[in-house]
């Protein structure tokens, strides 16, 4: 009996940097591999991606048990 095995893996890394001027990088980093073996072949590849967002950030106007960051890229869209 014969076959070949394969798989695949995806993973993401997430950073979000805040700093004391008001502005802050959120950084996503993304990687798809793919490995398939057989008896007499065997492939992998890795494809990497990134995405990178710039913009500001405020603080909160209170203290709660949850804290909620205002920000907004430089594209000009706003998030919570």
């Amino acid at each position: 009996m014969e076959g070949s095995v394969g798989g695949w893996l995806a993973t993401m890394k997430e950073t979000w940097l805040f700093k004391e001027d008001l502005t802050y990088e959120h950084k996503i980093e993304r990687y798809d591999s793919s490995i398939t073996t057989g008896r007499f072949f065997q492939s992998s590849y890795s494809r990497p991606k990134m995405s990178l967002e710039r913009g500001i950030w405020a603080p909160p106007d209170n203290i709660l048990d949850q804290l909620t960051l205002f920000v907004m890229s430089t594209e000009g869209l706003p998030a919570r």
